[in-house]
């Protein structure tokens, strides 16, 4: 069984990325002034990077290892860094679904009401995110980073498989501003390109009623039983259950059989861009 991941602290890792850069300074006889000149920033920077007052940059990782010539040393612990800070934006009660979303070979998705995470745009995340009552801007800042940073998963070598079934409204419900609807959808269009993305819209004339219970999302892991994520208007739930499970299997398949097929889908994608966002 795989260790259970432990939570990261960004601000210790950082003090550690300023105490890395005092080690090598010293070592090389450099005040921050001398080293700051060498990497054409400021010595106030150096400063206050070294005391953790500041995050570094990726820019000044890369600086720092082609001038200490540490091979990619300080660019690893940035890209730790990073990943940390992302860690700790993401909701307690849903660390457990990204566990699951990084391990899965397919995700299924139904979505009624909202464009998917994993597949939304900063601008749409921001607005979804921002509509929050009480949610600070700083942290709706961190909770999009958190939140981009996921989609990843389509990306690497081993890209994850993301089947995604969204319902017509979704096309047509403002959610920013026009600007921002017509971004998100052709961002829609773009990832429905990828060879491991396919995306279905279910039109809402359709009298399909499987899906009006809420979103879902369902992954399918080697090796592990398939898991489910139930959307909420508070807190999501995972579960493994296997008649929970079933159900959910057999509610998707119902949406997906009554679904526009994946070319159609992305003509009407066009379509709404052209008729409902293009002039607005």
């Amino acid at each position: 069984m795989a260790r259970p991941q432990r939570d990261l602290a960004p601000d210790s890792l950082i003090g550690h990325f300023g105490l890395e850069i005092r080690t090598y300074r010293n070592g090389a006889g450099l005040s921050q002034s001398q080293l700051a000149d060498a990497l054409g920033c400021t010595g106030q920077w150096v400063g206050a990077v070294e005391l953790a007052d500041k995050a570094p940059s990726e820019a000044f990782a890369q600086d720092l290892d082609t001038y200490f010539r540490t091979n990619g040393s300080f660019h690893r612990l940035w890209k730790t860094i990073k990943r940390a800070r992302q860690h700790t934006a993401i909701p307690p009660w849903f660390k457990q679904w990204v566990g699951i979303e990084q391990k899965a070979r397919i995700l299924r998705s139904w979505e009624p009401l909202v464009v998917p995470g994993l597949l939304q745009t900063p601008a749409y995340a921001h607005a979804m995110l921002a509509g929050k009552p009480g949610l600070p801007r700083e942290e709706v800042e961190k909770q999009v980073t958190a939140r981009i940073g996921r989609q990843q998963i389509l990306m690497t070598d081993k890209s994850t498989l993301l089947w995604v079934v969204m319902d017509e409204s979704v096309l047509r419900r403002l959610v920013g501003s026009p600007q921002t609807m017509r971004e998100q959808l052709s961002a829609l269009i773009k990832a429905a390109h990828l060879n491991n993305v396919t995306v279905q819209i279910a039109p809402s004339d359709t009298g399909e009623t499987s899906g009006l219970s809420g979103a879902f999302v369902i992954a399918t892991i080697d090796g592990e039983d398939d898991a489910v994520y139930l959307d909420d208007a508070t807190e999501g739930r995972v579960t493994t259950e296997s008649s929970e499970v079933s159900d959910v299997i057999n509610r998707y398949d119902a949406i997906r059989s009554q679904a526009l097929p994946a070319r159609a889908s992305l003509d009407l994608i066009s379509k709404v861009i052209e008729e409902r966002w293009t002039q607005a």
